[in-house]
């Protein structure tokens, strides 16, 4: 019996998600809770630490994913210390770092566990376990099905006891992006991590950068740039006979000397510059470091036509629109000579695009690359600290002006989270105050650079005394250089309606972040990414619930339209008020000295001495005492790294993969796919066939590749991308659109299953497994071409099927047509004994017997011919849709066949590419 989600997902227009629980839900949260009461009062597992473990981490750890929960049991052996909290991080499924603040009853049972746990017998202990305590009002005929049912059941418990934007991280319905331990170890060592070293330091990066950024900001489109292009696709196509790094070097002086024109050239070809030489400093996405020749061949290849698109739109560049900007690359990519180089192009060209000018990246990526892990955008407080010392002990000989204008732009975004366009294009008519209260309003003109979203128009209160004194007196000097009310805020005082210098400070401040954190992604935008620790605040100490809903604030101040966004990308802190809101459900599990006895394995009357001699705040409960008696117990016997010792995350070992486990052979994928047939969710798929959930929809995702241009219409192929390929190939399944799984096992086909179990290369069954998807369509093999049926035919006499034994179905109004021959039957019949007359010579040549073929109509509908072929009676009555039903095993082991090939292929061709 398959279980359902108690949690739904609805989603409204924008594309925002609303969470509802489904009925019952009420009911399923009250099993978990009374379920929690005991495991914490000791009352069950007591003999199973193993077991005890996984059911701590779905009630107290909330991992009610059971794949997320198989991640978390692989990495619990390396429990690690931030400050005086201990944490369990991982890799987690949509390769973001996951990590949960484990709780004092988690880290008891970590050190009780053996090290060389088998995980996988301990799920199995522990769903049994709940069998036999009889955990759900009846009893499952499948084991698996409860492990399954308790984490749903947990769902529901969280959905109610949990914040929604905690939930969220619970649900994993929005992918937040957790911090990787390298931003760990730079706030608690308090130093930055070791920066790469590039081997292009003699190249002054700066005066391009700043130069390239001056062009975009202070020109207007020009009547003509065009001229600029050839001379760029020049300046990388000198590389032919030289070494990489000679070529590199060649190419980068090319790009210096060339800097200069794009100010003539325009926005367009300046932004074009920019990105040739990000690619050439800092490589693109397929490699890390910048190879000329594909710099040449990137530029070559789409520079000209994205010019051209770009000024056709007669818009900036840095104005367009996500969906202008997805136009011009779907019109580049119909225009394109080589698909895969363009492509490869357009995706390095729109990485630049959001590394660098702060663009949303597009949903679906342009070319498909491995992205690595995402850095976490943090800026900690000791290096604000750093970055305030070096913009106040700067070089004597440095522009004072520009210093103090960084000092400004700086603390804007760290106090206001401003996007650099928002800050740098603000104007003094924008900064008022008013009864002592500075509010900075973002408006700006119609000539400005435009604003990213409608929700970015807003006004903002400063309340950071730092950044308030320095926006006081930066107001200051501009009114003493004479600047009117009208012109921009970080203005040039010999140009008005300019800026100053805005290459070199949107250069120097990058720069700044890069070195005080170690990190060479840093950029002025993850300054926004501060609004974490507020967000932190609210959630621990105040809760985001209220006549104003707290966490909309926050979302207003960034410009957002929506909360969704400010959980999916800027909250990177989860870890603190998720441990809190958990913590402060079970501590409604009221304790005594007697469950603490069962947890420690102390003497009960130890703890009671402990407890008199105790003293603690009149209003401290006692039962919080005896939670903190617990972890003073046993908080010295945990064995935990210190962070500041570990710079990355590794993937854990895959525990769950056995010694023994099977190959991805005929029966492994038969077996999920009939799992996936009966509606089994994708965690008992996995447990009953002992597989990763990656393996489970990697076949999944294979079967609707294989059968989706047969099965399947293209929206269904498009949601692919999108959706869990289990849970498609489930509704498709239940629709009828595939075959039949159950019927695998039909004595009728038995010969079929032996001989693709031993014989699975043999030469025919390429050819048939061609030709079945050629002819196969809505349950009957549609004669359009009749070597496709005689390559099935072959194979079936290989299998050593008899023709008594072949039931075929076949439509002969599907575009089936040969040489017209005179017959004495009437026009409408000729097709029908054409396609006859062929069968029967295929059927001849290869069994050496004549089948029977009757001839069946089918008036439902629009009407159909079909040809049954049999050896049976000629007065045999079957209808068209016995004779495709008594197909259906026939159908379903090609398909299986096709999978089992396409994976089979897949890994042959990674293992050559790794090679």
């Amino acid at each position: 019996m398959a279980t359902q989600s108690s949690i739904k997902i609805i989603a409204h227009e924008g594309g925002r998600k609303h969470l509802s629980p489904t009925i019952g839900a009420g009911e399923r949260a009250a099993r978990v809770a009374s379920f929690q009461k005991q495991l914490i009062k000791g009352f069950v597992f007591h003999d199973d630490p193993e077991a005890k473990l996984i059911a701590l981490a779905i009630t107290t750890e909330a991992l009610v994913n059971l794949s997320e929960l198989k991640l978390f049991l692989s990495a619990v052996n390396n429990v690690y210390a931030i400050e005086s909290k201990h944490y369990v991080s991982w890799i987690a499924e949509d390769r973001r770092v996951d990590r949960r603040e484990i709780c004092t009853f988690t880290r008891i049972t970590i050190a009780q566990c053996n090290a060389g746990t088998n995980w996988h017998d301990a799920l199995k202990r522990f769903s049994q376990k709940l069998r036999q305590m009889h955990y759900l009002p009846r009893l499952r005929s499948d084991p698996d099905e409860y492990l399954t049912e308790f984490s749903q059941d947990a769902e529901a418990y969280y959905f109610s006891i949990l914040p929604n934007p905690l939930f969220c991280h619970v649900k994993r319905v929005a992918s937040i992006a957790a911090l990787p331990d390298s931003a760990w170890a730079r706030y608690a060592s308090h130093r930055p991590l070791a920066s790469k070293k590039v081997s292009d330091e003699l190249v002054s990066t700066e005066s391009v950068e700043s130069t390239v950024l001056d062009a975009l900001y202070e020109n207007a489109l020009p009547a003509s740039g065009s001229w600029f292009i050839p001379l760029l696709t020049a300046a990388t196509g000198q590389v032919a006979q030289l070494s990489k790094h000679t070529g590199r070097q060649a190419v980068l002086q090319a790009l210096i000397d060339l800097a200069p024109q794009c100010k003539v050239a325009g926005p367009i070809a300046a932004l074009l510059l920019g990105w040739t030489w990000h690619m050439t400093t800092c490589g693109t996405p397929q490699t890390q470091s910048g190879n000329p020749k594909t710099v040449r061949a990137y530029v070559s290849s789409v520079s000209g036509v994205l010019y051209s698109e770009l000024a056709a739109s007669k818009t900036h560049p840095l104005d367009l629109e996500m969906t202008e900007l997805q136009n011009i690359y779907a019109k580049i990519m119909t225009q394109g000579v080589s698909g895969t180089v363009t492509r490869a192009a357009l995706h390095a060209f729109h990485t630049y695009l959001v590394q660098v000018h702060d663009f949303l990246p597009l949903v679906v990526p342009l070319s498909e690359t491995e992205d690595p892990l995402p850095r976490a955008n943090l800026f900690w407080e000791h290096e604000v600290s750093h970055l305030r010392n070096l913009l106040l002990h700067s070089h004597d000989n440095a522009d004072k002006r520009l210093l103090q204008q960084i000092r400004v732009l700086f603390e804007l975004g760290h106090a206001l989270h401003f996007r650099i366009g928002e800050a740098l294009h603000l104007r003094l008519s924008n900064i008022c105050v008013i009864e002592g209260v500075i509010e900075v309003e973002v408006a700006p003109k119609r000539n400005d650079v435009g604003l990213k979203t409608k929700s970015s128009r807003r006004k903002i209160a400063v309340t950071c005394p730092i950044a308030a004194e320095h926006l006081l007196a930066w107001v200051a000097r501009r009114t003493l250089e004479g600047a009117m009310p009208d012109e921009f805020l970080f203005g040039d005082p010999h140009r008005a309606g300019s800026l100053y210098r805005v290459g070199a400070t949107r250069t120097s401040i990058n720069k700044l972040l890069k070195i005080v954190t170690g990190d060479d992604s840093a950029k002025f935008h993850m300054l926004r990414h501060g609004i974490s620790f507020q967000m932190l605040d609210v959630l621990c100490n105040h809760g985001p619930l209220g006549e104003i809903n707290a966490i909309d604030i926050l979302s207003s101040r960034l410009g957002h339209a929506s909360s969704q966004t400010i959980f999916s990308w800027y909250f990177h802190l989860p870890e603190r008020p998720l441990r809190t809101a958990i913590d402060r459900a079970s501590r409604r599990v009221d304790l005594n000295s007697a469950d603490v006895a069962r947890w420690t394995n102390i003497k009960e009357a130890t703890i009671r001495k402990k407890l008199q001699r105790k003293t603690y705040d009149k209003d401290t409960h006692e039962k919080d005492t005896l939670h903190w008696e617990i972890l003073d117990a046993y908080g010295s016997t945990l064995d935990s790294t210190p962070v500041t010792t570990r710079f990355e995350t590794t993937v854990p070992p895959d525990v769950f993969t056995l010694a023994t486990a099977r190959p991805l052979d005929f029966n492994v994928i038969e077996n999920v796919l009939r799992d996936i047939a009966d509606g089994r969710p994708v965690e008992s798929v996995c447990l009953r066939n002992a597989l990763p959930q990656t393996t489970v929809e990697r076949i999944a995702s294979s079967a609707i590749q294989v059968g989706g241009p047969i099965f399947l219409n293209r929206s269904i192929l498009r949601a692919l991308g999108t959706d869990s390929p289990v849970k498609i190939l489930m509704e498709q399944f239940q629709l009828g659109r595939f075959p039949d799984m159950n019927r695998c096992s039909s004595r009728k086909f038995s010969q079929i299953r032996k001989f693709l179990l031993s014989r699975s290369a043999h030469q025919s069954v390429a050819p048939a497994l061609v030709g079945w998807s050629h002819l196969w369509e809505q349950g009957y093999l549609c004669l359009d071409n009749i070597s496709d049926f005689k390559a099935i035919a072959i194979f079936l006499h290989h299998c050593e099927i008899s023709p008594s034994s072949l039931l075929v179905r076949v439509s002969t109004l599907d575009g089936f047509a040969l040489t017209q021959r005179p017959h004495p039957l009437r026009a409408f019949d000729n097709p029908v004994f054409q396609a006859t007359a062929d069968v029967d010579q295929v059927m001849n040549n290869i069994f050496g017997v004549l089948p029977r073929i009757q001839i069946v109509d089918e008036r439902s509908g629009r009407p159909k011919r079909y040809l049954i072929i049999t050896s049976q009676s000629p007065d045999l009555a079957e209808s068209a849709s016995s004779a495709a039903s008594s197909m259906a095993g026939f159908h379903a082991l090609m398909l299986i066949a096709m999978v089992s090939q396409s994976i089979t292929e897949s890994d042959s061709s990674f293992q050559q590419d790794r090679e």
